[in-house]
């Protein structure tokens, strides 16, 4: 039976088992139902419609401050009346304690002892109730229920108390003998809740995605459909929660409440349009909820992301740094989040590569890698797309990559609603600091040129097409291609540690940009200067960095780790201060990392034994790799943008021949079979 559609199991479910019997006093009749929906507040219109959409959704702060307050009080000063929860109904309840181990209460809404109406319990009861009703009446709104097919309660509020690791199992809210109950409502009392407190209740979607876990913030009201999967993870605090099931007879209803939401349908989509990939490597970010929300409210297609975070938070110190997120804004999205120890992280390469390695078998078109502090511009996803599309008229291996403008605090109102910045936004050309950093690492910036530049014919072939400009360095920050660029910047088939580059910061752009040239892409940015794309919160005031992370003695083999990340790093660019000895010492500390191979450049652009340059401007060479002594010459061409070429040089010797136009403090020593990129 657990194979058939929800709807059909629940209509099998209302016909086979025992009708529920709401108390007399909850049933509106068709005059106060139509008052309701003429009355009700629209202020949940919002979230029910999400609860629509996607079967769940959550109101924060939903009761009053001081009508939340009063509730935890009442409900838990009487622990003796709480009973341990059993599992089952009517004459097959039972307990379970390795199934459930909760403690619970029934409340009456509705008293049938007159003397027990004036009770703070009871008051309390009312008001809770009172609050409910606008929401009751949106979701039977937003269904089209009328007062003969309306979702009502039974009259009855459970109490429920999760404490000293108590769960709930995997199960469902309706059953053979519920068949009528369709829609859950929770409202969380627990206060000053953080993650390592647990008593998340562990929602699976009706997808294929896994699940959500949603935290029960204090004050927060959580609906979603009763025949949905779900569980309470342990809770190692004192976490009160107030239950009301909705139901209803009617056909309508039930057909109405387990019609697939977007996100089933979604599911058994085989990815008939684009989809987008989104990867996002986090550092104690207090930004990084807010990234996200954002960049899902502004897509045109939301449902059409796949998102990967990957925090890495401390677990004490940090607890607090989420709690503010927005599940509902969250759910339209399908949303993988991973969280390791802050002391685990080594950098945002090796974040990047294991979140590529964990969801290398996801079913998107295409692939963005963001950072976590960034806001974006409505439609962003349309705008990456249709940029993409005509970059692989081009070349059909290209990526959309620039240094977005900037952002700070004044860019938001009073209530934290996001103004984009003035433009121009571009174009941003990058490029590399021709002076070496104390590590003696090639450092990218960013340039933005305006007006822009005029489409420019490169000598190699390469038209400019009037909507892009052709860049010569990746940013690891905003870059958006295919799926398949994960592997060439990854190789995410070995795994080997070292492929990690743990410590690396300064240095990934160059090497990523160094990988994929060499295996044949085209990097552009956007040529409209009024074109926004997204936007990025350059200071890092108030944000922690993985940097302390190289403190203690801890710290000091984090140190050796960045020395070998460096080293190879050098190695693949033609920077590495040393040239080995002899040609074993080279397979035995580069083996991975030489032209060729899993780590290294790519071969595509080497012809005729010759290595293209880079060609961001008119200039372009080819040089010759036969030769003992490679003969290089200045480059004097910059055409119309007035920037310096980046060339990329191989070598068989520890010399440069014909070096006179060159100064000195340019020419880098290459090692044997790697790439020397400097600016002329």
């Amino acid at each position: 039976m657990e194979k058939l559609p929800s709807n059909i199991q629940l209509n099998i479910l209302r016909m086979i088992g025992p009708r529920p019997s709401p108390n007399p006093n909850s049933n509106p009749s068709p005059a106060d139902f139509a008052e309701k929906l003429a009355d009700k507040d629209d202020q949940y219109s919002r979230e029910i419609g999400l609860f629509q959409r996607f079967g769940f959704a959550t109101i924060q702060q939903f009761l009053a401050p001081e009508a939340a307050l009063t509730a935890l009080h009442v409900f838990s000063s009487n622990h003796d009346a709480l009973r341990p929860a059993r599992i089952g109904t009517g004459v097959l309840k039972t307990f379970d304690p390795n199934v459930r181990n909760d403690r619970i209460r029934f409340i009456d809404i509705f008293p049938t002892v007159t003397a027990s109406v004036n009770s703070e319990e009871q008051k309390t009861v009312a008001a809770v109730y009172h609050a409910l009703n606008p929401v009751i009446s949106a979701i039977n709104a937003a269904l089209n229920l009328d007062s003969n097919d309306c979702l009502v309660s039974n009259g009855i509020f459970q109490l429920g108390f999760y404490s000293n690791g108590a769960r709930y199992q995997k199960h469902r809210d309706s059953s053979p003998f519920m068949p009528g109950r369709l829609v859950t409502l929770i409202i969380y009392l627990t206060q000053d809740w953080n993650m390592t407190k647990g008593g998340q209740l562990r929602l699976y979607r009706q997808t294929t995605h896994g699940h959500i876990d949603i935290a029960p913030l204090f004050n927060r009201l959580l609906i979603f459909k009763s025949h949905y999967d779900h569980e309470v993870l342990p809770a190692f605090c004192d976490r009160f929660a107030l239950t009301m099931w909705l139901y209803s007879e009617s056909l309508k209803a039930v057909e109405a409440v387990c019609a697939p939401t977007f996100s089933t349908i979604r599911s058994q989509i085989k990815t008939a349009q684009w989809s987008i990939f989104v990867s996002i490597a986090s550092y104690r970010d207090p930004d990084a909820y807010s990234t996200v929300e954002h960049l899902i409210k502004t897509a045109k297609y939301p449902e059409r992301l796949i998102i990967a975070v990957l925090h890495q938070d401390d677990p004490v110190e940090d607890a607090q740094l989420h709690a503010k997120k927005n599940d509902a804004i969250l759910s339209i999205a399908c949303i993988f989040i991973n969280t390791i120890d802050r002391k685990d992280a080594t950098g945002p390469y090796a974040a990047r590569r294991k979140i590529a390695r964990e969801m290398k078998n996801n079913s998107a078109t295409h692939y963005f890698q963001i950072d976590s502090h960034m806001r974006f511009a409505n439609n962003w996803d349309c705008i990456l797309v249709e940029l993409l599309d005509v970059a692989e008229s081009v070349s059909k291996k290209s990526a959309i990559s620039f240094y977005p403008p900037g952002f700070d605090d004044k860019n938001f109102t009073q209530l934290e609603i996001f103004q984009l910045p003035p433009p121009p936004f571009g174009p941003v050309l990058m490029k590399a600091n021709p002076v070496l950093d104390v590590d003696g690492m090639v450092r990218v910036t960013g340039s933005l040129v305006f007006p822009p530049p005029n489409p420019e014919t490169h000598l190699d072939g390469v038209v400019e097409p009037q909507s892009l400009i052709r860049q010569r360095f990746i940013a690891a920050g905003l870059l958006f291609s295919r799926p398949e660029i994960m592997n060439d910047l990854y190789n995410l088939a070995d795994d080997d540690v070292e492929s990690n580059l743990d410590g690396l910061f300064f240095g990934e752009e160059c090497l990523c940009t160094a990988k994929l040239w060499t295996r044949g892409y085209e990097i552009w940015g956007p040529r409209d200067p009024n074109l926004g794309v997204a936007f990025h919160r350059w200071s890092r005031v108030g944000r922690s960095t993985f940097w302390e992370n190289f403190d203690g003695e801890s710290g000091n083999l984090l140190k050796n780790k960045r020395a070998r990340s460096q080293a190879c790093v050098k190695f693949v660019l033609g920077l590495q201060s040393f040239v080995p000895s002899t040609a074993e010492e080279t397979v035995g500390l580069f083996q991975n990392w030489a032209a060729g191979k899993s780590n290294g450049v790519g071969v595509e652009r080497i012809k005729n034994d010759s290595l293209v340059a880079f060609p961001v401007s008119s200039a372009f060479t080819q040089i010759s790799t036969s030769s003992t002594t490679v003969a290089t010459t200045k480059i004097t061409s910059t055409a119309t943008i007035g920037i310096a070429t980046t060339v990329y040089v191989t070598a068989t010797s520890s010399s440069i021949a014909d070096t006179s136009s060159v100064a000195s403090s340019d020419v880098w020593t290459p090692s044997s079979g790697s790439i020397l990129m400097f600016l002329v």
